[in-house]
């Protein structure tokens, strides 16, 4: 136990020593949650701004628009993302510039929200069905083994 607690106080410590790359690190997520909201409302306005004539044509402005949201949304959250890693790096030695590695960092993070996306919709096809009560009662029961996946995982790394 003693190894997971000093694992996970270690980088603590690291941001404690160098305060000027912890206020780097959360400029740059405040950033991203600006860019975020920004991006929200400008693809509000357009949504609103869109006349549809169709059925057909709904549903097409309603994929198109959705992939292009999720697409900005992820290629902005692997540059801040790869920023923070960057900064990360300042705090355990040499950094290296990952700045010509943002492309394969942004299909790695689009790999993993489809990977994620579909896992969500099987989930969704196979308890959407329960009733809310039983929702609630199945988090409660998957909970613990999450709680119990983190201290473990520390554990095993070398």
């Amino acid at each position: 136990m003693n190894k997971f607690l000093g694992g996970l106080l270690e980088p603590f410590k690291a941001l404690r020593k160098n305060p000027g790359i912890s206020g780097t690190i959360l400029l740059l997520d405040i950033c991203f949650i600006a860019s975020f909201l920004i991006l929200q409302n400008l693809f509000g306005l357009l949504a609103a701004s869109i006349s549809i004539s169709s059925f057909g044509s709904a549903v097409f402005a309603f994929t198109a628009m959705s992939a292009l949201y999720y697409a900005i949304l992820i290629s902005a959250y692997s540059f801040f993302k790869l920023n923070i890693l960057f900064c990360c790096s300042n705090l355990y030695g040499k950094p290296k510039n990952n700045s010509h590695k943002l492309l394969n960092f942004t299909i790695l993070n689009l790999l993993i929200a489809l990977i994620f996306f579909g896992i969500m919709l099987f989930f969704n096809f196979i308890f959407g069905g329960l009733k809310p009560n039983a929702q609630i009662g199945l988090f409660f029961a998957v909970a613990p083994f999450y709680l119990i996946y983190l201290p473990v995982v520390q554990a095993l790394r070398p």
